[in-house]
């Protein structure tokens, strides 16, 4: 696999993380302590953070495909 396409990997995989600990915190925000624009703010970001993870993942795969790779 070509180096940046691993970097692009790698990153996805750092924000699947990322989004995923963001969520829980959403999840859990009444045990947190989270007040209303803390929560707000966390479920816009969280939002972004979906489609900047759509976006990466479309690149990930046809850069993959255009290289010939799975």
């Amino acid at each position: 696999m070509l180096d940046y396409i691993k970097r692009m990997v790698r990153e996805k995989e750092d924000l699947e993380g990322k989004l995923k600990k963001a969520l829980n915190a959403l999840a859990k925000s009444d045990e947190i302590h989270l007040d209303k624009t803390q929560c707000f703010l966390l479920q816009k970001q969280t939002e972004s953070m979906k489609e900047y993870l759509d976006v990466l993942s479309q690149r990930v795969a046809y850069e993959k495909k255009l290289h010939g790779e799975n």
